[in-house]
């Protein structure tokens, strides 16, 4: 008869599967007790930690531990560069550390690699720019000579990191042989001051897989305009473009050539008034567009980008963040006209708590928001709140900022006119005080279930109990508030919760 007995040395759970699991873990000290479980546990849990060692920010103790890593011939050229901090780190290293990297965050590295050579100084003289500069190579170069792939890369120069250097003195990593890595990557991001074009383009002249691509840069010379035009032509499968600032009218206009691949399109602080014809052309070959995402830009009712808007068939996530105290109103009517039947998520709130929602954008709505199921609005009446509701029967979560003078009235039409879809209310009151009996006649009057129902208004510290004696569930801290321009705003409805549930599909933050 066969031994019925197990092995007491075989895992409980496959590798494949624990692997699964602990990737959902997102905080750092259960995953730190994971590994101390087994040696299983252990090989599974470091490449997870050691995937993205910089999230949290620049660290001198994982440069070590990279230094330690490196080869004798790259040790000895830092010695031979008066780096001495080399002899201090010796010893091999469990893992192989650099091999597990899949998000390279060039900026963090950088500044780790300066509190490691200079942890007492405030300024860095030229001198240890060069020196940071030669171990930033030889890192750079073991990290892209040893990982098997990268996902990610985030590149941050400002001009006091490396403006000083001379050509001569600024050392680069070796491409020769990486091919592979570089390659894989499919999300690249560049912000900063400095985009030195004899970093990027090496790096980046033999990505032609990327998929998420960001600039975020307040300084866009022609060159690197050109450069970033080009890159971007000769994407296969770009889905998601961020652009910031001004100088981007070249990267648009590039989009002629590759714009069926677009899904998303995200635009901070750009104006719009000057929009050439060549960036309204690009924008028009966006077809498959599912989203798009303007915050703080200006001229949005610019004449170029309503045209723009108007073939966007098949938005279904619309959000702008207007710095201003007016609503852009005719690029939101003609998104909600153009996309109405398949808009899901549409985000508006202008900074200025006392902005009101313009009619033509209420009337809008009314009309085409059946398919909505978040929305976020600042500046409404307690009537159009009422309306806006019994229009938009599939609402899953809404946001606004009222503006009327009965907060009961108010109240009572949400209660009878919220759809049976909705779970999530957050109401901001411009800090009118709100009393437990307008609550409980809201709650009487409720006929459905939510998930969360939060205020942005300063209330009483017992309304909390009272929220929860009744089965709504208390998620954000209640009755916070933050200065933003100036004034006193509630965080609620606000940009700190606009994107909580927008899902991966359009490169959610």
């Amino acid at each position: 008869m066969a031994s019925t007995k197990k092995n007491s040395s075989s895992p409980i759970l496959a590798t494949e599967i624990l692997q699964e699991i602990f990737k959902y873990i997102r905080d750092l000290q259960t995953l730190f007790s994971c590994l101390l479980v087994n040696r299983q546990w252990c090989r599974t849990v470091i490449p997870i930690l050691w995937r993205d060692p910089f999230e949290k920010g620049p660290s001198p103790t994982i440069i070590q531990l990279y230094v330690r890593s490196l080869p004798e011939s790259a040790r000895c050229r830092l010695k031979e560069a008066g780096i001495n901090q080399i002899s201090d780190c010796i010893g091999s290293t469990i893992f192989e550390y650099p091999s597990l990297l899949k998000r390279l965050r060039f900026g963090d590295i950088s500044n780790s690699i300066n509190a490691w050579l200079t942890p007492s100084k405030i300024k860095i003289d030229i001198q240890d720019k060069i020196k940071s500069s030669e171990v930033l190579r030889e890192i750079l170069t073991l990290i892209l000579q040893s990982v098997d792939s990268l996902d990610e890369l985030i590149i941050e120069i400002y001009k006091a990191q490396f403006a000083e250097i001379s050509k001569s003195n600024f050392v680069f990593p070796e491409f020769d042989g990486v091919d592979e890595p570089l390659k894989n990557i499919r999300k690249l991001h560049f912000k900063g001051n400095y985009l030195s074009q004899d970093l990027w383009k090496p790096m980046t002249e033999k990505m032609t897989e990327i998929t998420h691509f960001r600039i975020d840069s307040s300084m866009f010379s022609n060159n690197d305009q050109e450069f970033a035009a080009n890159f971007i032509k000769k994407q296969k499968n770009l889905a998601h473009l961020c652009l910031s600032r001004n100088g981007c009218w070249d990267a648009l206009a590039s989009l002629a050539v590759i714009g069926k691949s677009i899904r998303t399109l995200c635009f901070f602080k750009l104006d719009f008034e000057f929009i050439d014809e060549r960036a309204i052309k690009g924008l028009k070959a966006c077809i498959n567009l599912r989203a798009v995402d303007l915050e703080y830009c200006l001229h949005c009712d610019s004449l170029g980008l309503i045209e723009a808007v108007k073939t966007f068939q098949n938005l279904k996530y619309f959000a702008c963040l207007s710095e201003r105290r007016t609503m852009p109103t005719e690029i939101v009517k003609t998104v909600l006209e153009t996309s109405g039947n398949k808009l899901e998520f549409l985000f508006l709130n202008p900074l200025s708590w006392d902005t009101m929602v313009h009619q033509e954008i209420i009337d809008s709505l009314i009309t085409n928001g059946q398919t909505l199921k978040f929305l976020e609005l600042s500046g409404l009446h307690e009537v159009d709140t009422g309306r806006i509701l019994s229009a938009c029967p599939n609402l899953i979560d809404f946001i606004f900022c009222a503006h009327g003078n009965s907060n009961l009235e108010m109240m009572t039409k949400i209660a009878k006119t919220a759809p049976p879809t909705l779970r999530h209310l957050r109401i901001n009151i411009n800090g009118h005080q709100m009393s437990i009996a307008i609550f409980r006649i809201f709650l009487e009057n409720l006929q459905i279930k939510l998930e969360s129902f939060h205020v942005g208004a300063p209330y009483p510290e017992n309304l909390k109990a009272f929220l929860n004696s009744n089965g709504i569930k208390d998620t954000y801290p209640p009755g916070r508030v933050e200065v933003l321009r100036k004034k006193f705003i509630p965080t609620f409805g606000l940009e700190e919760n606009r994107f909580a549930r927008i899902p991966e599909e359009f490169g959610g933050r």
